[in-house]
């Protein structure tokens, strides 16, 4: 049997998630070591990560931080645990040191899980559950529109983004409803800022009219990641604290794109001034080395179930595995330097500058940044926004020009590691005007068109 004939038999027992296998097979990319931002194929092709893996490794590839960290873990009498009926020092350790990080009065219980989409489902059975003892009544659910929660049902039932509910809409919850997302360069409503009053925020306004006594829970993202990197206008998060609170809404802010430093500071509800009750953790906690996720609940919620002796019916086999639980304190310490707080703030400038650089590009129709994360939405007309469609799927363009990137549509999407060095960056930008730069030569050339993605 020859490498390449059993590299073809591995990857056809392989079904990977969200990618069309067909298009896969005809072209490909098996990474196969990495280091910092860069990561290399198994022909040796070199690539700059600029979507951070899946948005989670923000500290680097291979940081040996949390590498020496797990590896003490190994090397002591407890590798694996649940948290069934008995705890363990690395769930109660991250745990405190987690809460002391997150630094709210109110946000003081911690739940963990394997991923993000775990945490959401805990989230909302929190609110669910929260709600039914306080006899709150009315069971329903707000999300946005374009939002992104997970891909369990639950977080399912919250998703906004049409084309991952399709096909699963009939097992879906009726009890979830959506509210306009803020998407201030597509504008639902026709307006524009100062004058359109936070129309977007409003809308949670009206749907309480239209449902009297029903809406309990509130599921927003600071920035709406998968939704296009939709960054909402100033005071939209606090106007919906707002109303939350105005109408005792449980308000759930699921951070867990936004999370550590992402947006340039330590927790996006931090900068906003808001409070949430349910704050949902998850992508970079581990440092992306191993899955975790983490649901921290006000103590006013926790007090509620235990003030009427109920058990919270729910959990996960690996939530808080100590393998995980090291390497999420391993990111604490590193990200808790304030060396690292000082180079994010300095590279968020250096970020902006470069996204500025590149909006001469004919394709470039809007450039949505908050921090370290950013959206660079293609179209083939400024005036009329008409959205770029691609002649080839953009990631496989990309890897051209040395780029590993997670398009959305017509939406390019950069985040870039929080490690990465000022040379690494403008090496990005570099390889990001060139790419740029061929595109429009292609969108000025014609020819056949297919669906945007990649």
């Amino acid at each position: 049997m020859t490498e390449s004939n059993s590299l073809a038999q591995k990857l056809d027992c392989l079904w990977m998630p969200f990618t069309d296998m067909q298009a896969f097979a005809r072209d490909p990319l098996v990474l196969q070591k990495a280091e910092g931002p860069y990561v290399y194929d198994i022909d040796g092709n070199e690539y700059l990560d600029c979507i951070s893996s899946l948005w989670h490794v923000g500290v680097g590839h291979g940081n040996r931080h949390y590498l020496d960290r797990i590896k003490a873990q190994l090397d002591g009498a407890l590798t694996s645990a649940s948290l069934f009926g008995s705890a363990h020092m690395a769930a109660l350790d991250l745990a405190s040191r987690l809460v002391a990080f997150v630094d709210d009065a109110r946000l003081r219980k911690v739940f963990f899980s394997s991923g993000g989409s775990e945490a959401v489902e805990t989230a909302l059975k929190v609110a669910i559950q929260y709600n039914k003892i306080r006899g709150r009544g009315g069971d329903k659910v707000v999300y946005l529109k374009r939002a992104y929660h997970g891909v369990t049902l639950g977080a399912l039932s919250a998703m906004g983004i049409e084309g991952d509910r399709m096909g699963f809409e009939a097992h879906l919850s009726r009890e979830f409803i959506a509210a306009e997302s803020p998407h201030c360069y597509r504008c639902p409503y026709g307006l524009s800022r100062p004058r359109c009053e936070l129309a977007c925020a409003k809308s949670l306004e009206r749907l309480i009219a239209q449902h009297p006594g029903e809406i309990t829970t509130l599921i927003v993202e600071p920035v709406q990641g998968a939704g296009g990197i939709i960054v909402p206008p100033p005071d939209y998060l606090r106007e919906l604290h707002r109303i939350c609170r105005e109408h005792d809404i449980v308000f759930i802010l699921d951070e867990v794109v936004t999370g550590y430093w992402r947006t340039g500071a330590r927790f996006a509800f931090q900068a906003e001034g808001v409070a949430p009750d349910i704050l949902v953790l998850s992508k970079g906690m581990s440092g992306g080395v191993l899955p975790l996720g983490a649901t921290v609940v006000s103590r006013e919620i926790f007090d509620t179930f235990t003030a009427a002796d109920e058990v919270f019916m729910h959990g996960n086999t690996y939530g808080g595995n100590p393998l995980s639980c090291a390497a999420g304190i391993a990111h604490l310490e590193f990200v808790s330097r304030p060396e690292f707080a000082a180079r994010v703030h300095a590279l968020v400038g250096e970020f902006a500058a470069g996204l500025e650089a590149l909006k001469h590009h004919d394709l470039v129709g809007d450039i949505r940044q908050k921090g370290l994360m950013a959206g660079i939405e293609l179209v083939t007309d400024r005036v009329t926004k008409e959205p770029y469609k691609p002649q080839r799927p953009l990631a496989l363009l990309a890897r051209r020009h040395g780029l590993l990137l997670r398009p959305l549509g017509n939406v390019i999407t950069l985040f870039p590691m929080m490690t990465v060095t000022p040379s690494a960056l403008v090496d990005m930008f570099v390889r990001l005007d060139a790419f740029l730069h061929d595109l429009g030569r292609m969108s000025k050339r014609g020819g056949p068109r297919l669906a945007a993605g990649g």
